[in-house]
Formats: C-alpha cells, sequence, structure tokens
C-alpha cells in the first residue's frame, strides 16, 4: 500500500511515518520500481502501537526498546509496565521541580 492508505489506516501523517522512518521507529519500506514507499499491514500495527505509545506519553526512546523487544519475539509486557510505573514519579520530580522554580 502507498503512504496515502497506511496514514488513513494507522490514523498519523504522512509527515509522522517519514520521520519514524529517519528515526528508525519504522523500517524503511520496500520500494516500487517507479520509486514510491510500498507498505504492509505490518507497518500499519506498528503505527499504530506508536501513536499509542505516543498518547500514554512515551518517549521515541521508550518506544524504540519496546519495539526491539517485540521485533525480537520477546514480549515487552514487563518492559511496559516498569516504564508506565515509573511515568507519575517523573511528572511529580518535574512538578516539584517547576514549582520550586516558579517560587
Amino acid at each position: 500500500m502507498r503512504i496515502k492508505e497506511l496514514v488513513q489506516r494507522a490514523y498519523v501523517s504522512d509527515t509522522a511515518v517519514r520521520y519514524y522512518e529517519s528515526s528508525g521507529i519504522l523500517p524503511p519500506p520496500r520500494r516500487l520500481p517507479n520509486g514510491y514507499r510500498d507498505y504492509d499491514q505490518s507497518d500499519v500495527a506498528r503505527l499504530k502501537l506508536v501513536a499509542g505509545a505516543r498518547s500514554l506519553d512515551f518517549s521515541l526512546d521508550d518506544i524504540a526498546e519496546i519495539l526491539a523487544l517485540r521485533d525480537q519475539r520477546e514480549a515487552p509486557c514487563r518492559t511496559v509496565l516498569e516504564m508506565l510505573a515509573q511515568k507519575p514519579k517523573k511528572r511529580m520530580k518535574f512538578s516539584s521541580a517547576s514549582a520550586n522554580y516558579n517560587n
């Protein structure tokens, strides 16, 4: 499928797709003889996972780690849970630092 169909199925922008490709989050797609990118259903699934993780405030480094585990056929569930457990702590530290800075 071409990028237009990919973005419609994965609910991301074409700019995001190209950014994720350049950052290694999305592997380079196969190229058709005319030079167009050719994506498949696994790319849709990967982008949906990335979008979901971004909505949970995961960094691209966190997402890359999760995807690497997934690509190695390891269940990343424990890693994801540990990362999620750290999120409130990071927010509390930021809020505390922000409050101290503003006073």
